[in-house]
């Protein structure tokens, strides 16, 4: 009865009101935490929530009234978790977005704020965001998932059967751009660049300085994309494009040497974090779903 004569209470109160007056309300509470407009209004513009029109908010409600109850859910959880990021953390993670995108820092920047992103706004919020949610994520995994010698030695197994040595280059388009590593392949094949200069010229990875040269390695060192190509190919070898979840790659198999299997204890922990980085956002998905059900989440209506 009482949540009845509170939702009465604010339909009688909100006629009083003007529609921008309502446009600034509270339009959802979660676990006693509010929602507003303005919050609906600063997913579809971070810089200039104001700007968004209350017409453009009601076009997409239920998504971003979904999105809010996610977020103010996972604020709630960091908040008990007291994860904090220090300076040293987001200029690391700026210094990798950089390195992964094979740009210098300056140009990182550029299309930061070509995307309509301030770069203090980039740095002290979106990316600060970010890495609270990977910290998070880590913090549930672990609760989540259990993981014993058993399950690591299954893994290894699976992953550690090939004991051969491969020396091997690549060239990698970390875009998703098949017709340019298409057209590095068929220029390749056509004779008219090697493989080596076509990897110093186009590859996004740290390797193309040396031409793409990986060294030599175990096909176990690699994502599993990369290594299926990889053990299927044959020495001197080229092979067509296919992608991993770096981007487009092309391997030259250099040669293959039969070599002594990676003894189970060296990579123990390494299986450990392959076990949780690959199971990490399923554990996640089911916390939230689990905390969502749980929630008590009282929303309002507020078309127009």
């Amino acid at each position: 009865m009482k949540k009845i004569l509170f939702l009465l209470l604010f339909l009688s109160v909100s006629t009083l009101f003007s529609k921008d007056d309502i446009v600034n309300m509270i339009v959802c509470t979660i676990n006693g935490d509010p929602v507003t407009m303005y919050d609906l209004k600063k997913q579809l513009n971070p810089e200039s929530p104001e700007s968004v029109s209350a017409d453009a908010v009601l076009e997409r409600r239920a998504k971003l009234m979904d999105i809010a109850i996610n977020q103010l859910l996972v604020d709630q959880e960091l908040e008990r978790q007291n994860l904090s990021i220090t300076e040293s953390e987001v200029d690391n993670a700026i210094r990798n977005v950089a390195s992964q995108n094979s740009m210098t820092l300056d140009q990182l920047q550029q299309e930061v704020t070509k995307g309509g992103i301030s770069w203090e706004t980039y740095k002290k919020e979106v990316l600060v965001k970010q890495l609270k949610m990977l910290k998070l994520k880590q913090v549930i995994a672990t609760k989540q998932l259990s993981v014993d010698d058993a399950l690591l030695r299954e893994m290894y197994k699976k992953q550690y059967t090939d004991s051969r040595k491969y020396t091997a280059s690549h060239i990698l388009i970390r875009q998703d751009n098949y017709e340019m590593i298409n057209g590095i392949y068929t220029n390749i094949q056509a004779g008219k660049i090697s493989f080596e200069e076509a990897a110093r010229q186009y590859s996004n990875d740290g390797s193309a300085a040396q031409g793409g040269s990986l060294g030599t390695f175990y096909s176990s060192d690699m994502v599993p994309a990369f290594a299926k190509v990889l053990q299927d190919m044959k020495e001197g070898e080229i092979s067509q494009p296919f992608k991993s979840r770096f981007g487009w790659h092309i391997i030259k198999l250099n040669a293959v040497k039969q070599g002594e299997p990676v003894p189970y204890e060296k990579v123990k922990m390494s299986l450990m974090n392959r076990f949780y980085i690959e199971n990490q956002q399923k554990a996640f998905d089911s916390w939230l779903a689990s905390q969502k059900a749980l929630a008590r989440v009282i929303c309002f209506n507020f078309s127009n």
